[in-house]
């Protein structure tokens, strides 16, 4: 009997004690913007939006803007505030014109340097378009953008004419860097500007002609996203360029059926979600 009763108070106070623990658990901070690096194959397509606003940085190819399309649709998005495309190359902005047919965009963004493409294009699709200068800057709510590059027109490559962005969420920085290769990276460390970032949007998709070790030093980010198709371009995600990003979190979006997903909560808390 005095065991049963033993017993019984042991599991009263457990449960207690489970109770307790539960009143005392604090509620996730809010969330202040979400940031979406979509699985658009061998391509780049970033959504970044909160409660307000909505971005995208590229759009994919042609034929990844129902995959694009969808992703918008299940973020509950009813308009983009703003495009920013990076380039003028197909895996980047092929994706535009089906994407502002199917929803309102209220500014593209391009590079003041980019190639005459992409305001011909915008001009087609009767899209305000406004060219950035470095150090510009883009604000929206609780979103920050600031154009680091190009810092100069490159005649041979135009990858390396890519607009490379430091966006800012309350603290949490993400870099985005087009398709920059070695010549634009030697650039911006040149010019000694400030590229640290907790999350980097690896240029060039992993090839092994861009992302130098002193580019990522510079960097020195948590995470580390590249955006690719493995069985498409058997050099991206390359293993020179997963090397030099060190102690990084390497993410391909080819391992996530929707892509790479994080939040930015109250307080700049960052959160990979699986």
């Amino acid at each position: 009997m005095r065991r049963k009763c033993l017993a019984f108070l042991l599991l009263m106070v457990s449960l207690l004690c489970i109770s307790g623990c539960r009143e005392t658990e604090e509620p996730p901070a809010a969330v202040q913007a979400e940031i979406l690096f979509i699985n658009v194959g061998k391509a780049d397509c970033a959504l970044i939006y909160t409660a307000q606003n909505a971005f995208l940085i590229d759009t994919g190819t042609a034929e990844s803007v129902p995959t694009v399309l969808s992703a918008l649709e299940r973020a509950g998005i009813k308009k983009l505030t703003g495009i920013f495309l990076t380039h003028s190359h197909k895996d980047h902005i092929g994706g535009l014109a089906g994407i502002c047919q199917a929803y309102p965009v209220d500014m593209l963004y391009s590079s003041q340097i980019s190639e005459e493409k992409i305001s011909q294009q915008a001009e087609d699709l009767s899209c305000p378009l406004t060219k950035l200068d470095v150090a510009e800057q883009v604000e929206a709510g609780t979103l920050f953008f600031e154009v680091l590059g190009p810092l100069e027109h490159n005649k041979k490559n135009e990858n390396d004419n890519s607009l490379v962005l430091r966006l800012t969420v309350d603290e949490v920085v993400f870099l985005f860097t087009g398709d920059m290769q070695f010549a634009e990276e030697r650039t911006l460390l040149s010019a000694n500007t400030v590229l640290s970032a907790d999350v980097l949007k690896v240029g060039n998709h992993g090839n092994p002609d861009a992302t130098s070790y002193d580019f990522v030093q510079a960097v020195s980010p948590r995470y580390a996203v590249i955006s690719t198709d493995t069985s498409v371009d058997e050099d991206s995600a390359n293993f020179m360029v997963q090397a030099r990003l060190g102690g990084a979190k390497i993410l391909l979006t080819q391992d996530r059926a929707s892509g790479v997903r994080f939040l930015v909560r109250e307080g700049g808390v960052l959160e990979l979600v699986s």
